[in-house]
């Protein structure tokens, strides 16, 4: 005789939260002391003072720099520590070492800790900046000159520095002049581990905050009947149209500044066809909106912000010091607020609504929703081909096959637990509008 095994709700509440802690842990315990192999957030670095310096001349083991004039020198924190100086100069030169060619320097950002910084100082004059609307100037046109290697991560873009021994400078056109020891690996196993882990604590939150909702009748229904050839063609039409419009640079990525008005319209303009079939009687309405239930849709709604600060908090590593949107520019805030969540509806109405909803008929709910992911980064991939050609630079590679598709792992999964489109577009659009302006 067969004895089927099954926990207990509060057994299975115990065992998620225990997972939960534990990955938790593991993913905190990768990211202390890690900040150069995880990357940091770009606004976590902070200016705060600006300097005027005499003509200035340093020498590394790697690059000798002249700068001829008088140049501003704004020191760059991590917390409260020194991490690089941004130079603004009027014109100056760098030779490397056995080397001799010579660049010319303007404006370049030099990576170093606060001892090699007095060393390379040594005798030169800084005085403080007092000059308040100079300083603004200088301050503003400072911080764009942070570049260093940038990998699109979850929610904010990882910047990476290099070890506080090394000495590298960034220049403002975008070339680099590294110690001839030193490389950027940004595909490194922790950071590929720690941001697994996050995701896995997510994905847990999310089961532990739904475990007591179920499929609906109807969606039993649903799965119960197999997609007609009619629906698959459709479905291979549409998905066909947006890995196009990929190929042609046309779809954003997890970006806000890269989401546009002609995204929307083909988003809205795929789902209008979809419309039209279907009063056409081509294909069958059974994808949108499936749950009306109002107790699953509020606890949708309610994991949302609970998502949104695990993984702001996990990726940051610190809390937000406010939100830098001034009463002035409300009206705007709300606007571009609005304007994203118009396009995460629609992107989350075809991706989650219509196409996992429809994998998931065919080959079941796992396979269907790893698959929808899958078929995620398509169009993403395309987008990534049309701008760097093919085979992608490995930030870009990791970005289009690992960090896209574990926001898409996300949002996918939170979809399939609560079966509520408005929740999901909610996560979509916050975490596109949010890190724009969030302040430490």
């Amino acid at each position: 005789m067969r004895h089927a095994f099954k926990l207990n709700p509060l057994a299975v509440f115990m065992l998620v939260f225990s997972l939960i802690v534990i990955s938790s842990v593991a993913a905190f315990y990768l990211a202390a002391g890690g900040s150069y192999a995880l990357g940091v957030p770009p606004l976590r670095f902070t200016i705060k003072e600006i300097y005027r310096s005499e003509p200035w001349t340093f020498q590394t083991p790697d690059f000798t720099v002249s700068l001829r004039g008088e140049s501003y020198i704004a020191p760059v924190y991590l917390d409260k520590r020194l991490v690089g100086v941004v130079v603004q100069s009027n014109g100056g030169y760098l030779k490397e070492a056995g080397s001799p060619r010579r660049l010319y320097l303007e404006d370049f950002f030099l990576t170093l800790n606060s001892e090699i910084y007095n060393e390379l100082k040594g005798d030169t004059l800084f005085l403080p900046m007092e000059n308040s609307a100079l300083q603004s100037r200088i301050l503003a046109a400072a911080r764009p000159l942070i570049r260093l290697p940038e990998l699109q991560g979850i929610i904010y873009p990882r910047t990476f520095l290099p070890p506080p021994e090394a000495v590298c400078i960034y220049t403002g056109d975008g070339e680099s002049i590294l110690p001839s020891d030193y490389s950027v690996n940004m595909s490194n196993r922790r950071l590929l581990i720690f941001f697994s882990l996050v995701i896995l604590t997510v994905l847990l939150t999310i089961y532990l905050m739904t475990m007591d909702l179920h499929p609906t009748q109807r969606l039993k229904r649903l799965y119960a009947l197999k997609p007609t050839f009619k629906e698959r063609l459709t479905a291979a039409f549409s998905l066909a149209a947006l890995v196009a419009a990929g190929w042609g640079g046309r779809l954003p990525t997890f970006k806000a500044v890269s989401v546009g008005t002609e995204t929307i319209v083909i988003y809205y303009f795929i789902l209008l066809a979809l419309l039209l079939l279907h009063l056409k009687q081509f294909t069958e309405n059974r994808y949108f909106l499936l749950s009306f239930k109002i107790r699953e849709s509020l606890r949708g709604i309610l994991v949302v912000p609970v998502v949104f600060f695990i993984i702001f908090i996990f990726t940051t590593l610190k809390f937000p010091s406010g939100i830098n949107i001034p009463l002035n520019a409300l009206n705007t805030a709300a606007q571009q607020f609005i304007f994203l969540f118009i396009y995460a509806f629609a992107a989350e109405f075809f991706w989650r609504g219509y196409l996992q909803t429809f994998l998931e008929r065919l080959w079941g709910e796992t396979a269907g929703l790893l698959f929808s992911v899958a078929l995620f980064t398509l169009p993403l991939a395309a987008t990534s081909y049309f701008a760097y050609g093919f085979p992608f630079p490995p930030d870009k590679a990791l970005e289009a096959f690992f960090f896209y598709p574990l926001t898409a792992l996300t949002l996918a999964y939170l979809y399939q637990r609560s079966r509520n489109l408005l929740s999901v577009s909610l996560l979509h659009a916050l975490l596109l509008f949010l890190p724009e302006f969030l302040v430490f």
